[in-house]
C-alpha cells in the first residue's frame, strides 16, 4: 500500500547551517514534510511531544548524542532515530546502535544515502547504516580478525607456530 500522507521528520543539529541544508533537501523531495527542527538537545526535547514525527535526525554536533538517543528511547520508543555522524569509530558507531539509533549515516555520505537509510529505518529494519559507515565497520572486523590471532607473530623473543592437535581418547 502506497504510503499517501508525507513523512514527518525531526530534524536535530548543533549547526545552523547543516539544519537548515537538510530541511531544504527533505522538503525539495515532496515526500517529506518537516515536524520540527532543534539546535539543541533540550529544545528537541521540547518539541519533540508535539512534533509527532515518523523518524527522527539528529546530528552529532548536538553533543552527547548517546545521552539524547537515551532520552529519545525513554519518551518515544517507538519513533525511529537516524544519527548523521562525522564518527567512523567502530566502537562509537556500535554504542550508538546500543543507545537506540536504529540508522547510522555519515556527515560524509550524498544526502540521498541518508535519505535512503530514512527509508529502510521506516520500514522497520534495525541497525541500518550507510555504505560509508558499513565500510567503517567491515574494515575494522577483518582488521580484528586478522590481529585476534597471528600464527606467525613474535611475541618478545619467542616465535610461535599454530600446528593442529587432535586428541586422541
Amino acid at each position: 500500500m502506497m504510503r499517501i500522507e508525507k513523512i514527518r521528520l525531526v530534524i536535530a543539529d548543533g549547526q545552523p547551517a547543516l539544519l537548515t541544508g537538510l530541511q531544504a533537501w527533505f522538503e525539495a523531495r515532496g515526500r517529506y514534510c518537516i515536524a520540527a527542527s532543534a539546535k539543541s538537545p533540550g529544545q528537541l526535547l521540547a518539541q519533540i511531544d508535539d512534533a509527532r514525527g515518523d523518524v527522527i535526525i539528529i546530528g552529532d554536533a548536538l553533543g552527547d548524542s548517546h545521552e539524547v538517543l537515551r532520552a529519545l528511547r525513554e519518551r518515544h520508543p517507538h519513533t525511529p532515530v537516524v544519527v548523521l555522524t562525522s564518527e567512523f569509530d567502530p566502537r562509537t558507531l556500535l554504542a550508538m546502535q546500543h543507545a537506540g539509533a536504529r540508522g547510522i549515516a555519515s556527515t560524509r555520505d550524498e544526502l540521498s544515502e541518508l535519505g535512503r537509510t530514512c527509508d529502510r529505518v521506516l520500514s522497520g529494519a534495525e541497525g541500518v547504516v550507510s555504505r560509508r559507515i558499513a565500510g567503517f565497520l567491515q574494515a575494522t572486523d577483518e582488521r580484528v580478525v586478522r590481529q585476534a590471532f597471528d600464527a606467525n607473530a613474535v611475541y618478545g623473543r619467542v616465535r610461535t607456530r599454530a600446528r593442529p592437535f587432535s586428541a586422541i581418547t
